[in-house]
């Protein structure tokens, strides 16, 4: 696979990048912030994409149209 930089900054002729996706999963304790105990178990998820992948790597406002986080506590 090419180099992701090198594919956004300086494209060879043929590459196209058209679009990047981050996906992420986590789990670790929730806060009371989020209106449960401190420490009570729970996950995250974010999944984020870009249509114009040039926009992510200057991190400008709107770089991420389609997104998603989701916190959740998790049931036992």
């Amino acid at each position: 696979m090419p180099d992701l930089l090198q594919l956004c900054d300086s494209p060879l002729s043929g590459q196209t990048l058209e679009f990047i996706q981050f996906n992420a999963h986590a789990t670790g304790t929730l806060r009371k912030a989020f209106g449960v105990p401190d420490g009570t178990p729970g996950r995250a998820e974010v999944v984020q994409t870009a249509p114009e992948p040039v926009l992510v790597l200057n991190r400008r406002e709107g770089d991420f149209p389609a997104e998603l986080i989701n916190l959740t506590q998790i049931r036992r």
